[in-house]
């Protein structure tokens, strides 16, 4: 449980760029160098505004155990949070690679025996009479293999354009990189999303992907915001009664995200299992309706991780009926 961390505060550090372990010190120093960045009074960005209330909000909370501590509290005992969409399982959470799923466990014990940090589970009784505990829990807390890598790929990963070489190496220097262009999108694009604004959160990554197009955590935001927009936007189908998400957002997303997945397998240095990734793109192609690659997707998953319960359960749900008579009855 020790990577599970209040999505808000990942969004905190991630806006300072400082992790976990930074003295209170430093904090100050990354507060004030992101400052001379974004005060309204020197940044003339009719967004910078928004962006330097959540510094603020940002510093206020991260120098204090105590705020971090609180807030870390009310995530783990709620779980999870609002839903950004309906009928897709992404929250606030998921842009930093948070990803909760919905699980049944047999009654085995009392659910005040759980540690402080599980939600007290409600009773579940199916048709025969078993019980089992349904609660929310989380199988993913980073966007790549381990939440330490999600911040460097913002830094550094991707491929960086010729003329931002020499701001970079300048910026790695002086330990200064609130002010590299693709960190400004970024900030932007994090504040929008914080905010409910979805759109314009995807004009961001839109410009961040044609600036640094292999970064996985890029293409991913990206992804995630087409999917929204995909499902925010239903239209009536030609040969269906209920509105279908929007396909071109839909099918931009899926690529996205598939996308980032190739380039996670490809990387030389520590290549990427990208497990959130995965998972999300295996949902996103299963409420959208193709569930014959949902469920080539989910077995994907399922053979990388084989206890996990998510894959086990969309399995069962995905697999079509032509699987078994292949001898794809068993997993």
């Amino acid at each position: 449980m020790q990577n599970l961390e209040n999505p808000v505060i990942r969004g905190y550090r991630e806006l300072l760029r400082v992790d976990r372990g930074t003295s209170e010190e430093d904090i100050k120093k990354a507060f004030r160098a992101m400052a001379m960045v974004y005060h309204p009074d020197k940044n003339p960005d009719p967004n910078a505004k928004a962006v330097f209330v959540r510094i603020r909000e940002a510093y206020n909370v991260l120098s204090s155990e105590e705020h971090v501590k609180k807030l870390n509290e009310t995530y783990f005992k709620k779980r999870q949070g609002k839903k950004c969409v309906e009928d897709l399982n992404l929250s606030f959470g998921s842009f930093f690679g948070h990803r909760s799923i919905n699980v049944k466990k047999p009654r085995m014990s009392d659910p005040e025996n759980l540690p402080w940090w599980e939600d007290r589970p409600t009773l579940d009784i199916d048709e025969s009479g078993n019980t089992a505990y349904r609660y929310d829990t989380e199988s993913d807390c980073s966007i790549l293999d381990d939440p330490s890598l999600d911040l460097v790929e913002v830094i550094f990963a991707g491929k960086i354009q010729i003329e931002d070489e020499f701001t970079l190496y300048e910026a790695s220097r002086e330990q200064n990189f609130g002010d590299l262009p693709w960190f400004v999108l970024n900030n932007q694009g994090v504040v929008h999303f914080m905010n409910g604004k979805y759109r314009e959160a995807l004009f961001c990554y839109e410009a961040l992907d044609k600036r640094i197009p292999e970064n996985i955590v890029f293409l991913y935001r990206l992804g995630i915001c087409h999917a929204i927009e995909a499902y925010n936007n239903k239209r009536a189908g030609i040969m269906s009664l209920r509105p279908l998400p929007d396909r071109r957002h839909l099918n931009t997303a899926i690529k996205c995200l598939a996308t980032a997945i190739k380039i996670g397998e490809e990387r030389i240095h520590l290549p990427q299992k990208c497990m959130t990734i995965r998972k999300t793109l295996a949902e996103l192609l299963q409420t959208s309706g193709r569930k014959w690659r949902a469920y080539r997707a989910w077995s994907l998953v399922k053979n990388m991780a084989p206890d996990n319960r998510e894959a086990q359960q969309r399995i069962s749900e995905t697999r079509p009926k032509i699987a078994g008579l292949l001898g794809g009855g068993e997993d």
